[in-house]
């Protein structure tokens, strides 16, 4: 995935593959992105993990089968996203 403040030129230099949501027929809460990436990196969902900063990142993970990591940088709170993915 490419963050906001990483251009796509310097994220070539440290991703195997980069996308965004205009590669993507919708995007979140679709899971197009993730299958795209997916596809991309020749990968099915086993042992892939995502790392997201919001609920919407683990539920469009969780819609395409990848286990998720969540960051509290995103705005949201430990309290408030507790509990939230059940």
């Amino acid at each position: 995935m490419l963050s906001r403040g990483v251009s796509a030129r310097r994220s070539r230099r440290v991703m195997d593959v980069t996308t965004s949501s205009e590669d993507a027929d919708e995007s979140r809460p679709a899971p197009d992105v993730f299958r795209i990436v997916l596809k991309k990196l020749k990968l099915v969902t086993v042992g892939v993990v995502a790392i997201g900063d919001t609920l919407c990142d683990a539920m469009v993970a969780r819609k395409t089968g990848i286990a998720t990591i969540g960051v509290l940088c995103g705005g949201f709170t430990e309290d408030s996203s507790a509990g939230r993915m059940h």
